[in-house]
């Protein structure tokens, strides 16, 4: 059995960036089994990364806690 892991540095820190619209559909081709972006803090998309995602497919999302 085959296990496709991803991860990507979304470079946000501490304060909401934008994520070019793009990145979410480029994480949902690569379909992985498990993804993992790091430094990513949600708000002021429109839509959201998480629906992104979704909406693409992902079983599931879960972001931590601030």
């Amino acid at each position: 059995m085959e296990l496709r892991v991803a991860t990507w540095n979304l470079n946000a820190r501490t304060f909401a960036r934008p994520v070019p619209g793009w990145v979410g559909q480029e994480l949902v081709s690569l379909q992985a089994d498990l993804l993992v972006l790091t430094e990513h803090v949600p708000g002021g998309e429109v839509p959201s990364l998480a629906q992104v995602l979704q909406a693409g497919g992902t079983a599931s999302v879960s972001v931590s806690e601030d």
